[in-house]
């Protein structure tokens, strides 16, 4: 059972590393979310953070005991780091004057 859903977990983390490097590459936001986004390459920084530290800490997680916890750890402040990235970007960023 735990295959099933880290393998829909990680089908889930791809898909939003994919709209991370969609929002870096050509500042495209998922339409859901396109109201809100102030700075969309900021955003797709913080998905693909996410799409990655995600990935890390789920399929390295079962492996900790023969790996140490070393990875896992990471890969979830990595994803925890991307969330911060994301609620960076709804905010609008500082005038230039």
């Amino acid at each position: 059972m735990h295959w099933i859903l880290a393998g829909a977990f990680g089908v889930g983390m791809v898909l939003m590393a994919a709209a991370g490097v969609a929002a870096i590459a050509a500042e495209w936001v998922v339409p859901w979310a396109q109201g809100w986004i102030f700075r969309p390459r900021l955003w797709g920084c913080g998905a693909l953070l996410c799409g990655c530290g995600g990935s890390l800490f789920v399929f390295l997680g079962p492996f900790s005991h023969s790996h140490g916890i070393v990875l896992p750890v990471a890969g979830w402040c990595a994803f925890a780091g991307g969330v911060v990235l994301q609620g960076m970007a709804k905010r609008p960023g500082r005038r230039v004057r």
